[in-house]
């Protein structure tokens, strides 16, 4: 690993001696791309940690490898790349897996990278828990359409306990947004040709991925810094306004649990999307897609719950012939007392003490457990009524206020 990387000028001839453009007929875009994104690069390269013995990295969209080349040759890092090329709502077909072949006549390399293709907004990465010392994402963020919080829950599952996720994207608060606005012209990205993800979807500032780091189990440190050439006056504005550099050059280490952390200021009506396909909700793990109205943010404990108001919904997929519902519910700080709707019938009454832990079974409605056997319902709508939700204080999103609680819930499943 070097203490330092060669001058710019040798890295863009590296960069630049690999055939993947030419044989794509567009060696000019391959130029053009090297040669603007050069210094990103670099300060990339600079936030990666340094590691010992064997390091396993997974480079989240990969394509056009100029990155592998540089971690591959200046770090010695094994790298696993995934790739995908597919616009939104395109599915996958089990994790489609290619190869491809690039060479450097001038540097005697020839390299061939296999990857899956897969969905970083809705697909589990296809990779084993803790398989990864370090995961890699550049400039992928703002690319996202529907939900970047999975990603980075994927990101913490597969690494190993201390790993490091290093991720790159746009300031939101750049000064070319702000140059924008002055002259009365649009900050937000055009249409692509090349669909949904081909555009910037949404920008972040510092604070925003700071916090969707920390608030998914990572130590995060946010850097802001410029990423391309700029002219004379460019940099002199910079130096005044040093919040409103180019981008943003994230780590985070991994810490504690694998969660899934949906702040509610990244989320408007996150209710309103629902995904149901478990029979099963474990709260911090993809809970949020099957969840509808009443739940407050996600809390590690540990165990993982979700405390209700004094009403919540969720939503379960029904399999095969189950008959009972399962929870493992905590009591409020007076006790707690609730009463079950399944499909909008009651289907019995919970009653927990103070602070109280306890697994519960209790059986479908004989007419709610027919519909679903016969198909004619296809989703289970759990309901929680607490009768004696309690207000109590509360510090959340960074000042104090108040909430209403109901029962801390840790898990749900049909049997």
């Amino acid at each position: 690993m070097p203490s330092e990387l060669p001058a710019r000028e040798e890295l863009l001839d590296y960069l630049l001696s690999f055939d993947m453009f030419e044989k794509m007929g567009r060696r000019a875009e391959g130029v053009e791309y090297v040669t603007f994104h050069l210094e990103r690069f670099i300060k990339t390269l600079r936030q990666l940690p340094r590691l010992p013995g064997r390091v396993r990295v997974l480079e989240l969209g990969a394509s056009p490898y100029f990155m592998t080349f540089l971690i591959k040759k200046y770090f010695g890092y094994e790298i696993t790349p995934a790739n995908f090329f597919l616009d939104y709502g395109e599915e996958t077909s089990d994790y489609i897996e290619k190869a491809i072949t690039i060479s450097s006549k001038k540097y005697g390399e020839e390299h061939t990278f296999q990857f899956r293709q897969f969905n970083l907004e809705f697909d589990p990465f296809p990779h084993q828990d803790g398989e990864f010392d370090l995961v890699l994402c550049c400039e992928i963020l703002e690319h996202l359409a529907l939900d970047p919080v999975h990603m980075i829950r994927e990101a913490h599952r597969v690494l190993k306990p201390g790993g490091h996720l290093v991720l790159t994207t746009p300031n939101a608060k750049r000064l070319e947004q702000l140059w924008l606005m002055l002259r009365g012209w649009n900050v937000h990205a055009a249409y692509s040709g090349d669909g949904v993800y081909g555009r910037h979807n949404r920008e972040y500032t510092r604070w925003e991925v700071n916090e969707l780091l920390r608030l998914n189990n990572f130590e995060p440190r946010v850097q802001v810094r410029d990423a391309y050439h700029h002219g004379l006056s460019y940099r002199l504005l910079a130096k005044l306004l040093p919040s409103r550099r180019d981008n943003l050059f994230a780590s985070g280490r991994k810490h504690g649990a694998t969660v899934e952390v949906r702040p509610a200021w990244l989320y408007d009506q996150p209710e309103a999307r629902v995904f149901v396909q478990q029979d099963r909700i474990v709260m911090g793990e993809r809970d949020s897609l099957q969840l509808g109205a009443g739940w407050h943010p996600f809390e590690h404990w540990p165990p993982g719950v979700r405390w209700t108001g004094a009403e919540a919904t969720a939503f379960l997929a029904p399999r095969d012939r189950r008959r009972a519902l399962r929870l493992k519910l905590h009591g409020g700080p007076r006790g707690s007392h609730a009463r079950l709707f399944l499909n909008g019938r009651a289907a019995g009454s919970i009653a927990l003490a103070a602070a109280e832990a306890r697994e519960l079974e209790l059986a479908l409605p004989e007419d709610v457990a027919r519909e679903l056997r016969a198909g004619h319902a296809h989703v289970l709508e759990v309901r929680l009524v607490v009768d004696d939700a309690v207000l109590v204080a509360h510090a959340g999103a960074g000042s104090p206020g108040t909430r209403t609680i109901g029962v801390a819930v840790e898990r749900m499943e049909l049997s």
